[in-house]
């Protein structure tokens, strides 16, 4: 067989075994879903999150959503497709949502009224609440933690802890690192912030966007 007939077959080889390869990225396994309730301004939610990554917002209206997409090439050659799962139960002025799902490569979008007093319990993952008017305790074993505070005159009491990792809240005046650190600082304001993390940094902002 002449090299120039060779050349263009193997050409054309190529070509296939890279837009079969480039299909096969497109076809991972993907999930997406969402759960919906309406919900009141200023009630108390507690959530009990599994592994991932989470942005908290404000929703539009007086309504609880939670939405989440997985995406994993990895399963699809070992055959396995876990399942998601999202919960949110309403009480009157009482809210509790539950997460279940993989630990990695899951984001989660939670959205709460603008006003709403939230209590967060994440076994692993980064966490990142918008400003959200209302009091807020969060704790994580492993994970970073960014929380947007708004106004530091609304707050009465801020108290974080770390057994490992950065402490930076900027808007109330301090920032420590290292092992075992902890920062307090008291106001006139009606709000109180915990956050409590086992291993990884706790970032408070002024305002951010998701």
């Amino acid at each position: 067989m002449s090299r120039n007939f060779l050349l263009p077959l193997l050409a054309f080889a190529l070509s296939v075994a890279y837009a079969q390869d480039k299909g096969a990225r497109a076809e991972a396994p993907r999930q997406e879903g969402f759960q919906e309730q309406a919900f009141v301004s200023g009630g108390d939610i507690q959530f009990d999150l599994s592994a991932g990554d989470y942005d908290f917002t404000s929703s539009p209206d007086n309504h609880l959503r939670v939405s989440w997409r997985w995406e994993d090439s990895q399963s699809s050659r070992r055959g396995l497709s876990p399942v998601v799962k999202a919960q949110i139960n309403v009480k009157g002025r009482n809210a509790t949502v539950t997460t279940d799902g993989p630990h990695n490569n899951i984001h989660y979008l939670v959205e709460v009224p603008k006003s709403a007093n939230l209590v967060v319990r994440l076994s692993a993952g980064d966490l990142r609440i918008a400003e959200i008017e209302g009091n807020k305790d969060v704790q994580i074993h492993a994970g970073d933690v960014r929380i947007a505070v708004g106004d530091p005159q609304r707050y009465s009491q801020v108290d974080l802890s770390v057994k490992a990792g950065d402490l930076n809240a900027q808007p109330f005046g301090g920032s420590k690192d290292g092992l075992f650190r902890s920062f307090h600082w008291t106001g006139k304001g009606t709000y109180q912030l915990r956050v409590h993390l086992d291993a990884g940094d706790v970032n408070l902002v002024t305002s951010d966007s998701i």
